[in-house]
């Protein structure tokens, strides 16, 4: 059984303090296209670790398993440091308050973890790569901005964007929230669910400043 586990859950185990990665971003998505975005070619390279996996469930309470279960292995194998950054990324969805409060706390408990959370989804923030995207509220409005500047465009389409492409997104996901949420209540207060809007921006732009720095 042990071994098993070690091969589910990231293959043979070594010693974390001889790794040759400088940085690691552990990020548990709520479906394939986010995944596939976070496997991009410009977010590969030996110093920096970005992974990403698909949780259980898109539901936010299966994310957070996803997360807890990875993070428990590794550290169970030694294959954990301190610093290494643990994401979940998700959408708005039929979510309860709730649960999606339960995300934002579960990041709020460590300056290691963090929440990418997408209203009204996540291809908003593919939006945002092409254009600022003012005036989009609705999924439908999302998906047809998306398909003017992406014809091609599919839920497992493989993006293939330039580090400026990301650097431009990060400058137009800013403009509505400049920096980490705590809460719900408080992406409600300072951002509100009523206008499309991300916080995966700030997942962004730590992996960038990692592989390019600033």
């Amino acid at each position: 059984m042990r071994s098993s586990r070690k091969r589910k859950f990231g293959g043979k185990s070594k010693r974390a303090n001889t790794r040759p990665v400088k940085d690691v971003f552990l990020i548990v998505t709520e479906g394939t296209t986010e995944k596939n975005y976070f496997e991009m070619e410009c977010f590969r390279d030996k110093s920096v670790k970005v992974e990403a996996r698909r949780g259980v469930h898109p539901h936010p309470p299966a994310l957070l398993k996803t997360a807890d279960d990875w993070l428990a292995n590794l550290k169970r194998d030694g294959d954990l440091r301190p610093g290494d950054q643990a994401w979940v990324v998700l959408d708005e969805d039929d979510a309860t308050d709730q649960q999606l409060q339960a995300v934002f706390e579960w990041a709020a408990e460590r300056k290691d973890r963090g929440v990418g959370f997408s209203v009204p989804q996540f291809e908003y923030w593919l939006l945002l790569h092409f254009a600022d995207a003012k005036g989009a509220s609705t999924q439908k409005d999302v998906l047809d901005s998306l398909i003017q500047y992406w014809p091609a465009y599919v839920k497992t389409a493989q993006p293939s964007f330039t580090v400026d492409d990301v650097r431009r997104a990060i400058a137009r996901a800013e403009a509505k929230v400049r920096e980490p949420l705590d809460s719900l209540g408080d992406f409600d207060e300072h951002v509100g669910r009523h206008t499309a809007s991300t916080t995966v921006h700030l997942l962004a732009q730590r992996i960038i400043t990692s592989l390019y720095g600033k």
